[in-house]
């Protein structure tokens, strides 16, 4: 019997052929889809309903994009309606398509207005939480959304008000004031929030509110520096940069740069260019009605010699109080219930003690700043895990004490004052250390947060899948991005 040399070389080089495949190769992952589902068309037609109404409440109320994608995924998987979700800032797009067997079920919402309410928010949360668990009938899942849509707020307006009288007092004494500036900086903060809160019941845009709300507290710091100038009493000793710095800072808590940060480092980048924008738009509004107000004050002839602040006072224990004021007057006026106030005091604390720290050593401002970020957004995450409390909401009172007002308004001043020659080498860097200070903050706040994220995922397993699949899509997406290009 003769041997086929010719068959044993093919079957080696088919072997090793094979060999190189795996070695060299990706393996091909087969899909199997899963088989279609048989839904009632009114039954599915509710389910994209109730899901679309949930995803608009979260992104009004403040959550960022990827949250409000998971908890619409949640509804639909809980419901047993598979569909895609699109969510963006302005918009919520929900597709059950089918399989092309029929027509598909889309439904279109758009988002017209924004106002935090992280009170809501929690609730929303506790509501999808419930309905991943596979606990809530459609219909009664339905009510309890329309029964949160009607919920008023937790606090009355004086409430909200004395909020923020208090952060205006944090403010002033963690930049080094003495009692006469806190007391000036609280007034200057509750007159803005008064004017800020009529102006929303108007037809302006939040630009226009923002530039105006700024000007009350400068318009404040004018007066005093003309007092000043007569040297009457006690306001000698008053430092009106205090002042504004105390209102530009409440003013810029509320410009979203966490959120912004976060969708960009989930994915969606659509609506982090979006926020983003909002945010620029809105500390805009800030610069235009301080500007204005500096200049217009200049030219009556009001004498324009001091130099604002140059940051925090010394280091020490009662600055970490400080900052625990400022954060829980934040909170109350984004609506953060009580049960959330002791925990949004241990992050405001932990991360102004680790900024403290950590600045000696570090030697840079940003970076100091970004290490507390990065403390409050890991603590975060473990409270979100366990009591069920936004993140978003967390972090962004969190960081609050952190926000660099002093430094945006001392770059403003001095670029006023050389409104008519070359930028002033002071103004470039006090403006530079509020830009790197801003992006510190967001980026170490979120990297805080991914870190400690599988501590925090929800406790349904519908609602675990869902965060899921919305992170890996993201994470997809922009890959595919990076590859194209």
């Amino acid at each position: 019997m003769g041997i086929d040399y010719f068959g044993g070389g093919r079957l080696m080089m088919a072997r090793l052929q094979a060999w190189a495949e795996r070695l060299f190769r990706e393996p091909i992952r087969e899909e199997v889809a899963a088989p279609p589902t048989e839904v009632d068309p009114r039954r599915a037609a509710a389910v994209v309903d109730l899901a679309l109404r949930a995803a608009e409440m979260a992104i009004q109320t403040g959550a960022v994009t990827s949250d409000a994608t998971s908890y619409a995924l949640t509804i639909t998987s809980a419901y047993g309606v598979v569909a895609d979700v699109d969510v963006t800032f302005t918009s919520i797009l929900i597709s059950y398509h089918r399989r092309g067997r029929a027509e598909p079920i889309t439904g279109f919402r758009g988002v017209r207005q924004r106002l935090t309410n992280y009170t809501q928010l929690t609730q929303l949360l506790r509501l999808i939480d419930d309905i991943g668990t596979g606990n809530v009938e459609l219909e009664a899942a339905r009510v309890r959304l329309d029964a949160l849509r009607s919920h008023s707020r937790p606090y009355r307006i004086w409430v909200i008000t004395l909020g923020q009288t208090v952060t205006g007092v944090g403010v002033a004494a963690i930049l080094g004031g003495r009692p006469g500036e806190m007391a000036l900086a609280a007034l200057a903060n509750t007159l803005m929030f008064l004017v800020q809160y009529a102006l929303t019941r108007t037809q302006l845009s939040v630009f226009f509110i923002q530039a105006l709300g700024a000007a009350v507290p400068t318009a404040l710091a004018m007066w005093v520096m003309h007092v000043r100038a007569g040297e009457l009493g006690w306001f000698s000793m008053v430092s009106p940069s205090l002042i504004v710095s105390a209102g530009i800072v409440t003013a810029l808590a509320g410009v979203g740069v966490v959120g912004a940060a976060r969708d960009a480092m989930d994915g969606n980048l659509i609506t982090a260019g979006a926020r983003t924008f909002d945010a620029v738009m809105q500390t805009a509004g800030i610069i235009v009605g301080v500007s204005i107000t500096l200049w217009a004050g200049l030219a009556l002839g009001v004498p324009g010699y001091i130099a604002p602040t140059g940051g925090y006072a010394n280091p020490s224990a009662l600055q970490i109080v400080w900052a625990i004021l400022i954060a829980l007057g934040v909170a109350v006026g984004f609506q953060l219930g009580l049960r959330a106030l002791p925990f949004v005091a241990l992050l405001a604390g932990t991360g102004f003690a680790v900024y403290q720290w950590s600045l000696p050593l570090v030697g840079n401002w940003p970076a100091a700043a970004s290490l507390g970020a990065v403390v409050v957004g890991f603590m975060a995450q473990f409270i979100v895990g366990r009591f069920r409390i936004p993140l978003i909401a967390l972090v962004t009172t969190g960081v609050v004490a952190l926000m660099p007002g002093s430094a945006l308004y001392r770059g403003l001043y001095e670029l006023i004052r050389s409104i008519d020659e070359p930028i002033s080498v002071q103004a470039q860097i006090s403006l530079g250390n509020a830009v790197m200070v801003g992006l510190g903050l967001a980026a170490g706040s979120t990297f805080g947060a991914q870190l400690a994220r599988p501590v925090g995922m929800p406790t349904a397993k519908l609602f675990r899948v869902a965060e899921l699949r919305t992170l890996r899509r993201s994470r997809k997406s922009t890959t595919n991005t990076e590859v194209a290009r």
